[in-house]
């Protein structure tokens, strides 16, 4: 799409800066710009083609990073001047060192208890859903899996325990992920008594051996 499709002030709008889709059609449709709304909608779209042809240079570097720049609302097509990489490259240490900033925070906490833990408490009500997922992939990550896999292999399992075979939704808390405690290797997705006691059991088959043998003769008297 070429510029001279364009109206003069949607032309200058481009050229003052206006790249980003959102901004363009905020400047465009407050520009007093009349007709019908086809035509309306027509020009917009001719405004944000043109828009999206225009390289986004660095005021700092001559190469053209598109789609490497910062956020920044207070410039006219809401990135910042300079690219992600000079910002880099250009940013100041902090003037105190991580070591002192550490043991402030430390000394802050022990002296504020009451306070630091009335703050934890309104910042996970506000992000309780996404501190719980990270939370969650956190964990899964560390017994070698994904949330996609777990869910996988749930849906295999039929929603239910690998080895007691009751439904998820009998249990009040989520089913643990089973693996195997030498090699770290996910294994399968466990009810809490199940995964426990494996666990007991230390995973072992000739403990499990023995046990059953011990049932079978208990019930036979």
């Amino acid at each position: 799409m070429s510029a001279s499709a364009c109206p003069p002030n949607v032309i200058l709008a481009c050229k003052s800066g206006h790249h980003s889709i959102l901004p363009a059609a905020v400047f465009f449709f407050s520009s007093g710009s009349s007709g019908t709304p086809t035509s309306v909608i027509r020009g917009f779209l001719t405004f944000t083609f043109y828009c999206m042809e225009k390289k986004i240079k660095c005021s700092n570097c001559p190469e053209t990073r598109p789609n490497e720049f910062h956020k920044n609302k207070a410039r006219s097509n809401g990135l910042s001047n300079r690219c992600k990489a000079c910002v880099i490259a250009h940013a100041k240490p902090h003037p105190v060192s991580p070591e002192k900033r550490k043991a402030y925070r430390q000394r802050y906490n022990k002296a504020h208890p009451k306070r630091v833990k009335a703050s934890k408490r309104r910042w996970y009500a506000t992000h309780k859903d996404a501190k719980s997922t990270q939370n969650r992939t956190w964990r899964l990550k560390q017994v070698g899996t994904t949330p996609q896999e777990f869910a996988a292999k749930l849906q295999e399992q039929k929603d239910s325990c690998g080895i007691c075979g009751r439904h998820k939704t009998e249990f009040k808390r989520a089913m643990d992920s089973d693996h195997n405690h030498e090699t770290g290797k996910f294994r399968g997705i466990l009810c809490g008594n199940c995964n426990r006691g494996l666990g007991m059991f230390m995973d072992s088959l000739e403990l499990l051996k023995r046990a059953v043998t011990y049932l079978e003769t208990a019930l036979s008297t």
